[in-house]
């Protein structure tokens, strides 16, 4: 059996990337001389130290600036880790640590591949005919036989046996000749009978005219050119004596 050890950022800066724990005692950290690499602010330089400490790794802070905790409890000596575990590095880096275990030797089982099996096609039978063979030269002996199609054409022309038609009972039936009243809702409108213009009206208007031409119109160009002793001087004398001469 062969055990496979992992820390991976879940997350900071390179979340989703993996670290293979190989060594037997690794350093992490923001320095490049680390054995495993993270470039956070948070991180200090050499921030904790990994020691496989029997079947698990173990891990210690090594007095880093925002410290180490693990499954949410900060450590200050060396601490076992389980499969599962978080770590926290900081406030902003989070990682995961997790082991495998498998058979190298193992033979792993391949399913084997269904093999097809060709289909093979059904022997088709040609058509059997059902029907005699025509001679070209009938045989002695032998009259001549109508075609089939004749006989049918004989027979399809024979009339038909004629059955005695029975006369339907006669059924008198009273018509109604009157036409049906229609309802009161259905009847047409009736078109309105038109008005007939009364004539008093042209004799109206044609007296309202006569009057406008022949004594307001009159009137009132006398009145304005001051003209009254030259149309009217003896009414005018008749009701103040000279004032027409």
């Amino acid at each position: 059996m062969e055990t496979k050890y992992h820390l991976k950022i879940q997350t900071g800066p390179e979340s989703g990337s993996e670290f293979l724990l190989e060594k037997p005692e690794l350093f992490l950290g923001r320095d490049p001389g680390n054995d495993l690499v993270i470039t956070d602010p948070e991180v200090s330089r050499r921030h904790a130290r990994l020691v496989l400490n029997g079947p698990q790794f173990a891990i210690e802070d090594l007095g880093s600036t925002n410290g180490t905790f693990v499954q949410g409890t900060q450590i200050h000596g060396l601490t076992t880790l389980n499969p599962g575990d978080i770590i926290a590095i900081g406030e902003r880096v989070v990682l995961l640590y997790d082991v495998t275990v498998f058979d190298p030797d193992a033979t792993m089982a391949v399913p084997r591949a269904v093999e097809e099996i060709p289909e093979t096609p059904l022997p088709v039978s040609p058509p059997i005919s059902t029907l005699p063979p025509e001679s070209s030269e009938p045989h002695a002996g032998s009259e001549p036989v109508a075609p089939q199609r004749e006989v049918f054409k004989q027979r399809s022309a024979e009339p038909a046996p004629v059955l005695p038609s029975v006369a339907a009972p006669s059924v008198e039936k009273e018509v109604d000749l009157e036409p049906p009243t229609p309802l009161a809702g259905n009847l047409p409108a009736q078109p309105r009978a038109e008005k007939r213009r009364s004539p008093w009206g042209g004799i109206i208007l044609i007296i309202v005219l006569l009057i406008l031409i022949f004594i307001v119109i009159p009137w009132i160009i006398i009145d304005i050119t001051s003209s009254y002793c030259l149309f009217v001087p003896g009414i005018l004398n008749a009701i103040e004596p000279g004032v027409c001469p």
